[in-house]
């Protein structure tokens, strides 16, 4: 078996050290239980806009208003509908509950309306496409994302933001940490329901490196220049995802290069 190794350099220095098959460069999908192991230390070496307080009360301002605006006019009858759903469609709880990682990596329990059937791999496989664990009524949830909505308490209580990086699960967390340098940066600000790469496309489970990459650095680019204006226009075009409208004139790469 020949094996080669490459060094994937993003911008900003963000490197990723990669061993691989020759098979899986030419299909550009490398398994995740590949990649080898070297964990970094946080960086310290940038300004980070929501470190500023008045940035930081301001973000905390709009995320407990609209959390709190959300809970009482839309979970407060909509919870009670797709609980009794989920309850009948599968047995087990309406809530799936799990371990994630927030800023500064403090751990923090993300809620979320079970769509699986209940399962021993629930912490450590991600949902993939056509993943048999999922339930009827967990599709329909999944795909207009209406699982995330209890995250709105995790807001509420200041666990998360409404919008930020997304939070992955802790295992799928080490195996991105462990490959790409300065990955912790985007434990620098709050995760949050949806993204700048959310926004743009990017969720849901992948096997591809030059997908995460840039899932990573699109994190990274919000933590290091994050504005209410990109916060404005993450809302705005996660609104549209939700609801499969596409935004032709925004793309991943066009975001990348005017952020280099």
């Amino acid at each position: 078996m020949i094996q080669d190794k490459i060094k994937i350099k993003i911008s900003d220095s963000i490197i990723a050290d990669k061993t691989y098959k020759d098979t899986e460069f030419k299909n550009k999908v490398v398994p995740f239980e590949s990649f080898r192991s070297s964990y970094h230390k946080f960086n310290t070496a940038y300004s980070f806009p929501l470190s500023k307080t008045g940035n930081f009360l301001f973000k905390r301002t709009i995320d407990i208003f609209f959390s709190s605006f959300l809970i009482l006019t839309v979970l407060s009858w909509l919870i009670p509908i797709i609980g009794i759903i989920i309850l009948l469609d599968s047995k087990g709880p309406v809530f799936f509950k799990q371990k994630r990682r927030k800023n500064l990596q403090r751990l923090f329990t993300c809620i979320k309306f079970r769509t699986m059937f209940v399962n021993d791999e629930a912490d450590s496989k991600a949902a993939m496409v056509d993943d048999s664990r999922v339930t009827r009524v967990g599709k329909f949830l999944r795909h207009y994302h209406l699982d995330e909505l209890p995250q709105l308490f995790n807001v509420f209580f200041g666990q998360m933001s409404l919008i930020g990086p997304r939070p992955y699960m802790i295992a799928e967390d080490d195996r991105y940490e462990s490959v790409i340098k300065e990955y912790e940066l985007r434990y620098m600000v709050k995760p949050g329901i949806t993204g700048l790469a959310q926004s743009l496309g990017e969720f849901g489970y992948t096997e591809d490196i030059q997908q995460m990459k840039e899932r990573v650095e699109l994190d990274i680019i919000y933590a290091k220049k994050w504005s209410v204006w990109m916060d404005l226009q993450i809302a705005g075009r996660t609104f549209l995802e939700v609801f499969g409208i596409k935004m032709n004139n925004q793309s991943v790469q066009t975001v990348l290069q005017n952020h280099q």
